[in-house]
């Protein structure tokens, strides 16, 4: 879909690839971009930032705890009637924390279930809405064993199996539903790892930088034919399409 003069909405925005996903849609003409944390004071500062490069009435920041279902719903039905709708929401909050798996599944996996019913709900043709395309940043651990982190790799194996899935009835919609899946991006959660055995990992892997976990984002969005599809990022492959197993495969023609 064209993002010039989309209304976007991200979560997980103030810093890293919500970011780098914010400003993309700012540089390609999208009307307005509301971007939601919970970090009020790194939010302020960077909407103040976004503004100054690209106007206050194109960019604005919402405080948001994605685990609270009804601040979650509200804060979305609010941005939706301010602007006549929503064309495109980004599922982007998540976090990597061993010492708290139970809040890792809440926030990585529930949480983005909720944010992506909410928003198609709003995006439904047959509910007043304009449609649109709705992206989940998932994480090469999606499809990969991380012994590392089991539950990490749980949470965003659920992101995808959630995306895909949903994704089959959803054009009767007027929606597209597709994922990105990076390795190690540079990104403060990254930098923040202590673990040897994951730096090591890290170092032998490498990082990609958040600009190209958005540049997949905007492959997805702008590409009408992308439906319940997966872009890996990594620094050897670059962004390429996943191939996953279909029940086609597995029928007898």
């Amino acid at each position: 879909m064209k993002i010039d003069g989309a209304v976007a909405v991200v979560t997980g925005g103030a810093r890293g690839i919500g970011l780098e996903i914010t400003r993309t849609l700012l540089v390609h003409g999208a009307s307005k971009v509301v971007f939601l944390d919970i970090d009020e004071t790194e939010g302020r500062t960077t909407e103040k930032e976004l503004q100054a490069t690209y106007g206050e009435d194109h960019v604005t920041y919402m405080k948001c705890d994605v685990m609270n279902g009804t601040e979650f719903q509200n804060v979305l039905t609010k941005i939706s009637g301010e602007n006549h709708g929503i064309n495109i929401f980004c599922n982007n909050a998540g976090v990597l924390d061993n010492t708290n798996w139970k809040r890792m599944l809440e926030i990585n996996l529930t949480a983005m279930i909720q944010g992506t019913m909410i928003a198609m709900d709003l995006l439904d043709k047959h509910k007043g809405g304009h449609g649109g395309v709705i992206v989940n940043i998932a994480s090469l651990a999606g499809l990969l064993p991380y012994e590392f982190s089991p539950v990490y790799a749980a949470s965003k194996h659920g992101v995808v199996g959630f995306t895909r899935s949903v994704a089959q009835s959803a054009p009767d919609k007027g929606i597209r539903l597709n994922l990105v899946c990076p390795a190690f991006v540079n990104t403060r959660m990254t930098t923040a790892i202590t673990d040897e055995d994951w730096i090591k990992m890290i170092e032998h892997v490498g990082c990609v930088t958040p600009d190209l976990v958005a540049k997949a984002f905007l492959q997805l969005v702008n590409d009408d034919s992308c439906n319940g599809q997966a872009l890996t990022v990594t620094l050897q492959n670059g962004i390429d399409f996943h191939s996953f197993l279909e029940v086609s495969d597995l029928v007898d023609n």
